[in-house]
């Protein structure tokens, strides 16, 4: 049986209080699919970049306002793309770096989102194309973007955005090459980079620290390989990794929790 690839345009909503889901009054005016959904200072979310379906690529932009429940229409993008990693910045504005293009390349573009006009505008080159990257913003308000996928094979290095000069500077590069990995900011000011892969599924962690630029590897390891996971970082300052892939493709359903302050991982206590 074949199967058939559906892109919807509905939205739902998720409240916490009940711990159920609800449709939006309306739907989008059109499909997205590996887009990204940013939460704005606003209190709209703006939802943008991915595709309809196919290889054609989503340039408009849509905003959720949950006060009316609705969408509205926002900019088109600049240069509409895909595996690309969105972070909002202090200022309130969206940054959008690299990715591929509705041509497939990989590039080096990046853009900005302001809400008070709804608009795209450029901004700075990185200096590596890149896609399956991370893009976390530290504490002193820069983005650092890494590792990821640069044609003809993976990349090892690292950048950081500055908002003030809408600028990318290279930094130092990862211990290990990694892609499809996550990176959270921590609350002294450094970033985990965790898991991935180098070709083969990792379960290293190490830690940016933005005061010299530079990657260490720390002496413990996940409890799991995992790829295509996800990152929360929690209140009290650590990170729950969850889900993601196995070495065999499997569907990973493990969960653990990274303690930087203690340099552990664990399990959460069964329930």
């Amino acid at each position: 049986m074949q199967l058939k690839f559906v892109v919807f345009s509905k939205a739902e909503l998720y409240d916490p209080n009940s711990g159920t889901f609800s449709l939006t009054a309306n739907s989008m005016a059109t499909a997205y699919a590996g887009a990204a959904a940013i939460l704005l200072s606003t209190g709209q979310v703006l939802i943008a970049g991915g595709s309809p379906g196919g290889t054609t690529l989503n340039n408009l932009a849509a905003l959720y306002n949950p006060g009316t429940d609705s969408f509205t229409q926002a900019g088109a993008m600049v240069n509409p793309r895909q595996a690309f990693a969105a972070t909002l910045l202090q200022n309130g504005k969206v940054l959008f770096a690299v990715g591929v293009s509705s041509s497939g390349s990989i590039v080096a573009a990046a853009e900005i989102f302001e809400p008070s006009t709804e608009t795209f505008a450029t901004t700075g080159l990185l200096n590596i194309p890149r896609e399956l990257h991370t893009a976390s913003l530290l504490h002193n308000g820069q983005v650092l973007i890494v590792g990821g996928r640069s044609l003809p094979s993976l990349t090892a290095s690292a950048e950081l955005y500055d908002p003030a000069t809408g600028n990318f500077s290279l930094t130092g590069n990862l211990q290990e090459t990694r892609v499809d990995h996550t990176a959270t900011s921590l609350p002294n000011g450094t970033a985990a980079i965790a898991s991935g892969s180098d070709g083969q599924l990792l379960s290293s962690i190490e830690t940016y620290d933005p005061t010299h630029g530079t990657f260490s590897s720390q002496s413990v390891f996940m409890k799991a390989t995992r790829t295509g996971h996800a990152a929360t970082q929690l209140p009290d300052g650590r990170v729950l990794l969850t889900g993601g892939q196995d070495a065999h493709f499997n569907v990973n359903s493990s969960v653990e929790i990274y303690d930087p302050a203690a340099g552990t991982f664990r399990s959460p206590p069964a329930r």
